[in-house]
């Protein structure tokens, strides 16, 4: 049914684009326009994000409330490609707008979208203020809905800081507000974040009993999308009771729901974690079809990256099979393609697939190449551990190497000594034919001989002992003074590279910053071209200096952090369970001694802020006033 519904608004599109043959847009085709772009925004936000834009190009043509919800339509869509600070600018000019024209409706829209993108950046205070005046404009004019949505927001903000009771109670309070109403699509989500909460308490099979029942609200309601969403949440729960085959079936039911809905994106996503699931069960013939399936989605849909991850988890799959060198083919078809599609980031943890799979089959040299591949591809030095395993492989090469030539060299000993006992027979019985003659003279000579013969092999096997000692203490020696070099090396090479991480992603920072700005000013100027074709140049010759704006400086600061210091943020959860991703953030700047002017250069957020997120963090690790929360995070 979704699927006529969305053929039939693509038909009228096309319908007003005909009756308009020079591409003028009226208030009529803006909304067209704008339906097809909001049902577009979930299964391809490419496609919406153009719509959107055409929209606010032709802004003349289409009324004030279209040009609001194509600013937060745009918004929503920056926001999921974390453009944070272009998605906060189209909220901004949509709330101004909203004001101006004295609507509350699209007012209250806004409010809401601007609170869930300062929840979506950390700030909860910014987001509970916004939510907090959404709630009076909506109590003022009796809009129940957007009560109910204002006091989700508030719950949510309550859950994120840990306070788990108070989250519950606000949840209930939104679900009473939706009795009577016929609002039964936040009656569900009020139910179903409920459960959400009650799953951080470990009340795991409370949370799965609300979770249930916003279920049945929306399969009885026909709300498909929010249905399979809501299955998943599901699986998570049954998964935490440990309830593997039932998380399985909610999986499957989502898929089925899905597919019908055409959302491959989200589709990938349940058939991974699908996989996962079946992996961890050592149902290893269901996850490799699970994961082919991922595979030939992604391959379909051209996403690159998901193709090599696929690809990856199919070779961990077959390695725990005991198919390691089926499991080689996978890994190597997964670093061709991360390398023919530019994937440099991939590359390290899918090497680090195939040296342990090389080492597992005993091909150490290849392992040790490997090893020393994924070293170059990395912006600092391996951690100790890893680089404990590369001297490893490399020292059982060496090992094997010698092993193999000793036993060469021992069976040129056996073979000499062999054909010396041959040649010693056959004097002897040429011996035996003068034996009448100089019988005393060839037994003479023959004891001589072989006393000769023998004190000589005593004195070579003396003399090879002899070396061999010496070339054991020297080696000890050597290997002793690689340790400590090593060792101090690597002290030296960490402490540098944290410098160069902080000095690079300070650059990063500053310079996308400036990109980003130099995007936002020159961006209106493009709206007052004209003409079509001057857009599209102008677009591009903007999109080619600002090229950089779309990066994330904070991905590749995480990244990086993460090859210095792997197991830091894993410690961390485990002191702190219910940190937020950008207090994880602040957290890994101070472990790096980072102020707090430049933490919050890097995260785009004010310095009171930073000082807000560092109290919490401290308060979640229930941290004494007097201890250091940078001595508490360099110690993990």
């Amino acid at each position: 049914m979704r699927s006529l519904v969305k053929a039939g608004v693509v038909i009228l599109f096309l319908i007003f684009s005909c009756s308009h043959p020079h591409g003028k847009m009226d208030s009529s085709k803006a909304g067209a326009v704008l339906g097809l772009a909001d049902s577009l925004s979930h299964c391809d936000p490419a496609k919406a994000d153009s719509l959107y834009l055409s929209i606010l190009r032709e802004s003349n043509a289409a009324s004030l409330p279209q040009q609001v919800r194509a600013l937060l339509g745009e918004s929503r869509i920056c926001s999921g490609k974390s453009k944070y600070d272009t998605a906060s600018a189209l909220i901004n000019k949509a709330v101004s707008m909203a004001i101006s024209a004295g609507d509350s409706n699209l007012l209250m829209e806004s409010l809401e979208d601007k609170g869930n993108l300062y929840v979506d950046l950390g700030d909860n205070l910014k987001a509970a203020e916004c939510f907090e005046q959404g709630l009076f404009i909506a109590g003022k004019t009796g809009n129940k809905k957007e009560q109910n949505n204002f006091t989700l927001g508030l719950g949510m903000i309550k859950r994120d800081e840990g306070d788990y009771t108070g989250a519950v109670k606000i949840f209930t309070e939104a679900s009473k507000l939706t009795v009577g109403s016929g609002n039964y699509e936040n009656q569900a989500l009020a139910l179903e974040n409920i459960g959400l909460t009650l799953n951080f308490t470990s009340d795991c099979r409370e949370a799965a009993k609300y979770i249930r029942q916003a279920l049945e609200i929306r399969k009885k309601n026909n709300l498909l999308r929010e249905y399979a969403m809501g299955l998943q949440n599901l699986g998570i729960t049954y998964r935490k009771l440990d309830l593997l085959d039932s998380a399985l079936i909610c999986y499957s039911q989502a898929r089925e729901i899905l597919i019908k809905l055409h959302d491959s994106n989200t589709l990938v996503k349940v058939q991974y974690n699908t996989g996962l699931v079946l992996k961890n069960q050592k149902n290893y013939r269901e996850a490799r079809q699970a994961m082919e399936d991922v595979l030939a989605i992604c391959r379909r849909k051209g996403i690159s990256d998901g193709e090599v991850y696929a690809l990856h988890t199919l070779a961990a799959i077959t390695d725990e099979e005991g198919k390691t060198r089926d499991g080689l083919k996978y890994s190597d078809s997964a670093i061709w393609l991360a390398k023919k599609r530019g994937l440099v980031s991939n590359l390290p943890s899918l090497l680090e697939r195939k040296e342990d799979m090389l080492a597992k089959t005993g091909n150490y040299k290849e392992a040790y190449e490997t090893a020393l591949w994924r070293r170059e591809l990395s912006d600092s030095l391996l951690s100790l551990g890893k680089q404990k395993e590369i001297a490893l492989l490399k020292t059982r090469f060496e090992t094997e190497r010698k092993e193999t030539e000793n036993l060469l060299l021992k069976k040129n000993i056996q073979y000499q000594h062999s054909r010396f006992i041959f040649m010693a027979g056959i004097l002897a019985l040429s011996a035996l034919a003068f034996i009448f003659i100089i019988l005393m003279l060839i037994y003479r000579y023959k004891n001589l001989k072989q006393l000769n013969l023998l004190a000589e092999e005593m004195a070579c096997r003396e003399e090879q002992e002899k070396r061999n000692r010496e070339l054991e203490l020297e080696k000890a020696r050597l290997e002793a003074n690689l340790q400590e070099a090593r060792i101090s090396d690597l002290e030296f090479q960490s402490r540098l590279n944290e410098q160069e991480l902080v000095f690079q992603s300070l650059i990063r920072t500053d310079l996308t910053q400036v990109n980003r700005s130099v995007h936002e000013k020159l961006f209106p100027f493009m709206l007052r071209l004209q003409r079509k074709k001057d857009q599209e140049e102008f677009s591009r010759a903007l999109d080619e200096i600002t090229r950089e704006a779309s990066k994330d400086p904070l991905a590749e600061f995480e990244n990086t952090f993460q090859q210095l210091h792997p197991s830091f943020f894993e410690k961390l959860l485990s002191k702190g369970p219910s940190l937020t991703r950008t207090e994880l953030h602040v957290c890994a700047m101070v472990r790096l001694n980072l102020s707090s002017k430049d933490i919050a250069r890097l995260l785009y957020l004010s310095t009171s802020t930073v000082e807000t997120t560092r109290h919490h963090v401290r308060k979640k690790l229930e941290l004494d006033n007097a201890e250091s929360l940078t001595g508490f995070l360099i110690s993990l």
